[in-house]
């Protein structure tokens, strides 16, 4: 991807990464040396053995789903949470250049992982979130209510996002993270945000409140009824597909939402004109593509 630092690639069964090597975050055990080819992510420890069925890379830190776990390598920090899931805080370990493996002690104890994503962050400040038996999960860096658990609060660990409310009896397939939000996707193809608001990215059709749990995203009139199959979160704004038409909300700055402007935000879920039959979109730190059959 264009605008991001480095990429990720799972070829038989294992994950290889290329890019930028700052905090370890190609996972190859050889920190800070940057490497313009792929590279096999080590797995001469925790991985070894295991078959990888998920990928993400954030902006300091990429994770896998393994065997039916998650574990992440990179930077760590901030020093008050821990971004790699392991339990313990960035002061005891700053980051990690080979996969270590996400805590289950707790929440996570008993569950299958499924889907995992990492996110940007600044300053170091990333946080994680992966789907476990239909359920949706969060850890890392807690600013805005980005982990969904009703507080800004970080963790070193999962927690699990809050289902008191419009989550309430609801199952999880899929979820998505961006700079300081997160978003999922049920098995019902309804979409649920958290987190940072300041540019309408969760998608309620506001700006003037960060939540700490979920929230459903407005659907346009036009597309009621049908469920989004694909859901893509960048730093500050977001895309899902809705029978095959891409909509977007949040940060405008630079076009990413596709709309024709670019400068203000857009705070509802609008049509990106001109595109049909989408199947995938997946955006970058500013930036949007999609694929069409």
């Amino acid at each position: 991807a264009c605008a991001i630092a480095y990429d990720v690639v799972v070829t038989d069964a294992k994950a290889y990464c290329w890019g930028d090597n700052s905090s370890g975050k190609l996972g190859n055990n050889n920190p800070d040396v940057n490497s313009s080819v792929p590279v096999a992510v080590d797995v001469s420890g925790v991985l070894s053995g295991l078959t990888v069925t998920d990928v993400s890379a954030g902006t300091s830190l990429a994770c896998v789903v393994a065997s039916g776990a998650a574990y992440c390598w990179g930077n760590h920090g901030p020093t008050t949470v821990g971004a790699l899931g392991t339990g313990v805080s960035a002061s005891t370990l700053a980051s990690s250049p080979v996969p270590v493996a996400v805590s289950t002690s707790g929440v996570l104890s008993g569950k299958t992982v499924t889907d995992v994503a990492a996110g940007g962050g600044t300053s170091g400040a990333a946080h994680v979130c992966a789907v476990a038996d239909d359920a949706a999960y969060c850890w890392g860096a807690g600013g805005a209510g980005r982990l969904g658990y009703n507080s800004t609060t970080g963790t070193t660990e999962p927690v699990a996002v809050y289902t008191a409310g419009v989550l309430t009896n609801v199952a999880i397939a899929a979820i998505s993270v961006g700079g300081n939000f997160s978003c999922a996707l049920s098995e019902l193809g309804v979409t649920y945000c958290w987190g940072n608001q300041g540019d309408g990215q969760l998608g309620n059709g506001t700006s003037s409140d960060n939540s700490l749990v979920p929230v459903a995203t407005t659907i346009p009139s036009i597309a009621i009824g049908q469920p989004v199959t694909s859901l893509t979160l960048g730093q500050k704004s977001a895309c899902q597909v809705v029978d095959a038409v891409a909509y977007c909300w949040g940060d405008n700055s630079s076009g990413q939402i596709g709309n024709g402007t670019s400068g203000s935000a857009d705070l509802g879920v609008t049509e990106v004109p001109g595109l049909r039959d989408v199947v995938q979109l997946a955006s970058g730190h500013a930036n949007t593509c999609a694929v069409l059959r």
